[in-house]
């Protein structure tokens, strides 16, 4: 939205530069009246009462050039501060793309990567838990694994939270 009201700002710039432009040029205008006129109401609406008038009208503002000139220059002037507005804005609107891809593309490959450390946690537990139930080692170290489990699980529901989060940062830099 915001690139889009920059440019159509410039547009608004360039066309004022044309309206500028135009009073260098004569100006012809066609102009007529028509009506009814009578001494007395009641011949006013008889067809005779009738009155119009129609003609060209011609006018060129050549003593002013000088004037006209300069408020082309500022029209111009006032382009190319619209343009560099635009420009900064599509730069702008460029780097919050760019920055949320590269939010979003971090978060997602943490993510991945905690999905990976989740299952690994849980095929450690799941062992460590066997290894409890065949009496080779004692709770304390199903506990520990057990722990780490439910931290890294902790950190992965984190994780997908910060990828949404980018995810809809994504989505409000690209409008």
């Amino acid at each position: 939205p915001d690139v889009r009201a920059a440019e159509r700002e410039l547009a608004a710039a360039t066309a004022r530069i044309g309206q500028a432009t135009a009073n260098l040029y004569p100006k012809l205008t066609l102009s007529g009246q028509f009506g009814f006129g009578a001494s007395s109401f009641t011949d006013l609406l008889q067809w005779s009462s009738r009155a119009y008038s129609a003609g060209p009208a011609f006018s060129w503002d050549i003593f002013n050039g000088g004037r006209i000139r300069s408020a082309i220059n500022q029209q111009e002037s006032l382009t190319r501060e619209a343009l560099l507005g635009y420009e900064r804005t599509v730069i702008q609107a460029i780097g919050e793309v760019e920055s949320s891809l590269v939010g979003f593309t971090l978060t997602a490959r943490q993510r991945d990567y905690l999905a990976d450390a989740t299952a690994s946690a849980q095929l450690a537990y799941d062992l460590s838990l066997q290894q409890y139930e065949q009496g080779v080692t004692d709770f304390l170290t199903v506990l520990t694994v057990q722990q780490t489990l439910l931290e890294v699980e902790d950190s992965l529901v984190q994780a997908q939270g910060m990828c949404a989060e980018t995810l809809v940062e994504l989505y409000r830099a690209l409008g």
